[in-house]
């Protein structure tokens, strides 16, 4: 893989530019008026007609960013100036996240993860303090990586930190109720108030990104002993709690019992050599199929003696984690059936083969099955069951993936056909207490009342929590269990039942690791959203909206060293103030770091160094927290019946995305109508309220928004106080209402240009406007690949650079200074101006380059 030199200082098109980690200083950008009190100076946050109000009934909305593990502990000397940077730079929450992690200085435990260490929670409570007195609200986590004492090694690394088992177990609940007693309980020293009392606290929330539902983080029927041995002893309690006898059980799991199907697949035993299979080596990975004849030799069973077997020989891994796989496509598969995968498998090395049904054409989506083989030397057999889901006829395909691993694998008489369905086992019963949980495989009543006890099981674990916060300890502040999509559909009906309000996460272009979270061997897509039609992660989220709750994003980033990563936070904004969202949050200040004064990008996540999307910071604190853009007319709602939950998990259309698609909602409307679920009584199945055609062209019904894909997309708001102008924007003159942009660069056809109103006038009538403008942004002598798809371990050094961007402004009215800014607001330099019959042209970029500007007059 070859590596290209980074850019630095002497590059030309390079400037160096560095935002101060602790800056509070006076300045035009100085947006600490909007905190103009102390956090529940105006007592507890409640929601209420669905948004967030303070006890006077007056809304508020929250614009705020992450801090973690380590950086949620900061030393005294630093919280302080900590506190008054994020107030200045617009500010007004703080969500505290991964505090559980591990032991001090990471986390806020001593060695035994049990107790506290006082000198972290001293920490902790003297910057909660300092957050609060500049107007900083914060956002407790609960259980976020905490591996739970008496937790298997390996099962947790199956499990991360515990999740899903958590969802059930005993201890594991039992240990999340003393965490919470403990930390809520606390009274901080420097306010005076139990967490459970302090008024700045604007919520908890239980779980980070954990469900008991299938998920990312593992499936409940694959969990081992000991924890497998109590969810199935539950299963059966709850079975005896619905019905009264094993006959009664018997006779309801009877009914759409059947045989199996015609096999789906071709050339299944590769009889026919290698046609119909196809070994996929993307991203310089390389990869060779070989057929075999399996004889009587040494570890072939029986079964296999005289069979074809397919090597597949994966020599060199790519770039991406999807660029080794071996796949046959052109499949047919029917939506709610259930179907068996079953193969014979080897491998050297040892390694977990990945099976996934999925399309084969745009947009990719998995249509049911996602399994984990874990292949050794040996050749052994495998059998999994799905249910079937947005599938398209002709257009599904078999995918075996080593996520980008190498090593040989063979494969031998692979099946895949519609599954037989089966009721009750003729030697299970309640009196020999033996009842096994059921598959995709069971029975329709059989699997909706798996799906059932799960949701029911999630749900009690969740409603113990919330009542010993709300009832023992008092807690005032809001509550929440976990992000809505956790769960699919189920997990909307849980946020929205028991939660105070709905909350997501969404990551443009989060990176691809190879091997967890592996510094080295990681990749990202490295792409703009504005050019994805479907809306990208911003649509995906705006589907999880809760017609009559407060909607809240609490992790949101386009992750460094994206080219793009600019337009994160304006995008953020513009989506959100459109779709009338109430919080949200930049995914994370400082990411397990302490450099609060870094001057240059930390990694992945952290926003403190990366000025390159630090700029775009008060202009989207004054977009959002000031209601500068008007939100949706009209929504458009998905009627979901609230009844009908269950079956649709059984069903296997578990996704919200699909469930919108089915209801004439295309992905893309994101930017068109303010989308939102309403919960009903009603028996058909969900439907909704309008349909919407997503164009190359889209534009908000309230003609402010406006999104279109011509060349590589582009994406403006157009609003008096307010215009925003991201993605293909050189060459030709962007018109922005009474405003006109033209911008010119090298390189790629891309940049971020904001423009605000300080006093939050109309442009035509403002005496103080901020002009952001942002392209690439990156350390000095980043190692990219030549595809610019990863830096491995070569981050580079700071100070980071900005690429240069030049652009001509023309403005209403006469009289305009212009000022270029450096990192902390102060002016650099004068920049020229032109007055021109009705208007003032302003060129950026020649003198004293900057990302930010000051307009004034």
């Amino acid at each position: 893989m070859g590596v290209k030199a980074g850019v630095s200082a002497e590059s030309p098109d390079w400037y160096v530019f560095t935002i101060p980690g602790l800056d509070a200083s006076p300045s035009a950008l100085d947006l600490s008026w909007m905190n103009d009190k102390p956090a529940g100076a105006d007592g507890f946050i409640r929601a209420q007609d669905g948004h967030f109000v303070d006890q006077r009934g007056k809304r508020i909305r929250f614009f705020g960013t992450n801090v973690t593990a380590t950086g949620a502990f900061p030393e005294k000397a630093v919280a302080p100036a900590a506190a008054k940077h994020l107030r200045k730079l617009g500010f007004n929450v703080v969500r505290f996240h991964f505090m559980d992690t591990g032991a001090a200085p990471v986390g806020l435990f001593k060695k035994d993860l049990v107790s506290f260490d006082p000198e972290q929670v001293d920490k902790l409570d003297y910057f909660i303090s300092q957050l609060k007195k500049n107007g900083i609200y914060v956002n407790l986590n609960m259980h976020v990586a905490r591996r739970y004492p008496g937790l298997d090694r390996e099962v947790a690394k199956r499990y991360w930190y515990g999740k899903l088992i958590d969802r059930f177990y005993p201890p594991f609940v039992q240990m999340q109720h003393q965490y919470a007693r403990a930390l809520l309980t606390h009274k901080n020293p420097y306010t005076g108030h139990r967490y459970a009392d302090e008024p700045a606290v604007l919520c908890i929330e239980l779980n980070n990104e954990n469900t008991l539902l299938p998920f990312w983080g593992g499936r409940p029927d694959d969990v081992p002993d000991p924890y497998r041995s109590e969810l199935v002893r539950q299963w059966r309690v709850w079975l005896k709690e619905r019905y009264k006898s094993t006959k009664q059980l018997r006779e309801a799991w009877s009914r759409g019992v059947r045989s199996a199907g015609d096999e789906v697949l071709r050339n299944r035993n590769f009889t026919k050599g290698k046609a119909d299979w196809t070994a996929q080596a993307a991203g310089g990975a390389e990869a060779a199929l070989e057929l075999l004849t399996l004889g009587t030799g040494e570890g072939i069973p029986p079964a296999l003696v005289g069979q074809r077997a397919l090597r597949w020989h994966a020599s060199k891994p790519g770039t991406a984690n999807w660029h080794l796989q071996l796949h046959q496509s052109g499949l047919t598969l029917e939506n709610g059936r259930s179907y068996e995968v079953a193969f014979w498998a080897k491998s050297t090395p040892t390694m977990n083969l990945e099976l996934t049904t999925m399309l084969d054409q745009p947009p990719w989506n998995n249509v049911g099955l996602v399994k984990n083989a874990n292949l050794t030397a040996v050749w052994k057999q495998y059998s999994f069951f799905f249910k079937a889901s947005d599938t398209v006829p002709s257009h599904n395909r078999l995918n075996f993936s080593t996520h980008n691993r190498t090593g040989v694998i063979e494969l031998a008489s692979v099946s895949l056909r519609e599954a037989a369905v089966v009721g009750l086992p003729e030697d299970q019963s309640f009196k020999a207490d033996n009842i096994a949980l059921v598959g995709a495989n069971a029975a329709p009543t059989a699997y909706r009342d798996y799906w059932r006890f799960l949701m029911e099981t999630e749900q009690a674990t969740t409603r113990g929590l919330i009542r010993l916060l709300k009832e023992e300890l008092k807690v005032k502040s809001l509550v929440i269990d976990t992000q809505a999509s956790y769960g699919g559909v189920a997990g909307l009906f849980r946020e929205a039942t028991l939660s105070d309000f709905i909350d997501m996460h969404g990551y443009w272009e989060h990176p691809h690791f190879e091997e967890t979270w592996s510094p080295t061997k990681w990749s990202i897509g490295n792409s703009t959203q504005v050019a994805a039609k479907d809306g990208g992660t911003l649509g995906d989220i705006a589907r999880h909206r809760v017609a009559g709750k407060p909607f809240t994003v609490s992790e949101y980033n386009t992750p460094a060293p994206n080219d793009h990563a600019a337009e994160a936070l304006p995008m953020l904004a513009a989506i959100g103030a459109f779709q009338d969202w109430d919080a949200i949050y930049q995914y994370t200040y400082l990411n397990f770091s302490d450099e609060w004064e870094s001057d240059r990008i930390l990694g992945f996540f952290s926003l403190c160094g990366h000025a390159g999307q630090l700029a775009f910071a008060p202009f989207s604190a004054l977009l959002f927290r000031q209601g500068l853009a008007l939100p949706g007319i009209e929504p458009v709602s998905l009627r979901l019946p609230a009844e009908g939950v269950v079956e649709l998990m059984a069903q296997g259309r578990s996704g919200l995305d699909g469930l919108w698609s089915e209801a004439g909602v295309a992905p893309g409307a994101v930017s068109m109508r303010r989308l939102e679920v309403t919960l009903t009584r009603d028996r058909d199945m969900p439907v909704a309220s309008a349909k919407v055609k997503a164009r190359n062209r889209r534009v908000s019904d309230t003609g402010e928004l406006v999104w279109k894909f011509e060349k590589r997309g582009a994406c403006f708001m157009l609003r008096p106080a307010c215009r925003m102008a991201v993605g293909a924007l050189v060459g030709a003159p962007q018109k922005l209402g009474d405003v006109t942009l033209e911008v010119t660069k090298k390189g790629e056809n891309y940049a971020c240009a904001g423009l605000v109103a300080l006093d939050m006038k109309p442009i035509a009538e403002s005496r103080k406007v901020l002009f952001v403008l942002v392209a690439r942004y990156e350390n000095q002598g980043m190692g990219w690949d030549n595809g610019r798809h990863t830096v491995r371990d070569r981050w580079g050094n700071g100070p980071g650079v900005a690429e240069l961007v030049h652009a001509t402004l023309t403005l209403p009215g006469h009289d305009w200074k212009a000022q270029s800014l450096d990192g902390s607001g102060a002016a650099m330099a004068d920049l020229e101006t032109v007055s021109m019959l009705r208007d003032t042209q302003v060129r950026f970029g020649d003198r004293a380059p900057s990302l930010w500007y000051l307009l004034s007059r």
